[in-house]
């Protein structure tokens, strides 16, 4: 008898090849919709996406991170790896309370999921993947293990987009708009000046504090297996290392 373990009034889902699109790399996710696990499936109902996935086919599963969104506020997914009659296949889900439900409590939803499944099947899988991880599909799959082949991608990106985490970046848009609207109505078309030269200095000023903690946080990762201070970080991490950019439990 099939029973309900997690019911999910909102689920996101992506997948590894919608990621790779133009609307892929600045929306996430593809549509929004209910998730349920139950002790045989994994259900998914959307207007765009319905799947009912037997827990029986899966593969492997593992928690990944979307690489816009590296740093402090890092998003996860939950990397579902199952086997179809066209080959292996990967769908990511991120469940959450609401659609404002904060990345740090995504997360750890995302972590009760992955937990609850490797239960159910009564096999541990690796929780997380290296950082920043992505999937590719069937022509670079490894069918032996079902893994990707695809060596972890360490390049940096300079783009805005990508080094400003998404929810600082909405927010310092919305606080611009503010500052410029309230300045030009006080003082004019000379406050609108003013409010801008403000706004760019407090961009520079955000942009050139995530830019150095990228730089630093890729420096701990290339040479964590090469200084002995930043080995001991990766000892202690749990998961994806982040060394001393980790979030506190």
């Amino acid at each position: 008898m099939e029973t309900s373990i997690i019911s999910q009034q909102v689920c996101y889902l992506s997948t590894p090849e919608y990621l790779n699109t133009f609307w892929g790399k600045r929306h996430l996710v593809y549509c929004k919709g209910f998730a349920q696990v139950t002790n045989t499936h994994i259900r998914y109902r959307s207007k765009k996406v319905n799947f009912d996935l037997p827990l029986a086919s899966i593969i492997d599963i593992n928690i990944g991170t979307f690489e816009v969104t590296q740093g402090v506020f890092h998003l996860n997914y939950l990397a579902i790896t199952f086997n179809t009659t066209g080959g292996p296949r990967t769908v990511l889900l991120v469940p959450a309370e609401s659609r404002f439900t904060p990345s740090w409590s995504v997360n750890r939803i995302i972590e009760n999921w992955f937990n609850t499944i490797c239960n159910l099947k009564g096999y541990k899988y690796d929780m997380y993947s290296p950082y920043p991880f992505t999937h590719d599909w069937p022509d670079r799959m490894d069918k032996e293990i079902g893994r990707p082949i695809k060596g972890r991608n360490d390049k940096s990106s300079t783009s805005i987009l990508t080094i400003i985490p998404k929810q600082i970046f909405t927010l310092f848009c919305m606080m611009s708009l503010l500052i410029l609207i309230a300045f030009t109505v006080v003082q004019g078309i000379l406050g609108f000046f003013f409010g801008l030269l403000l706004t760019v200095f407090f961009f520079l000023s955000i942009y050139f504090y995530y830019w150095t903690q990228l730089r630093i946080f890729k420096f701990v990762r290339d040479n964590k297996d090469k200084n002995l201070l930043f080995k001991m970080w990766a000892e202690f991490e749990e998961g994806e290392f982040l060394g001393p950019f980790k979030k506190p439990k």
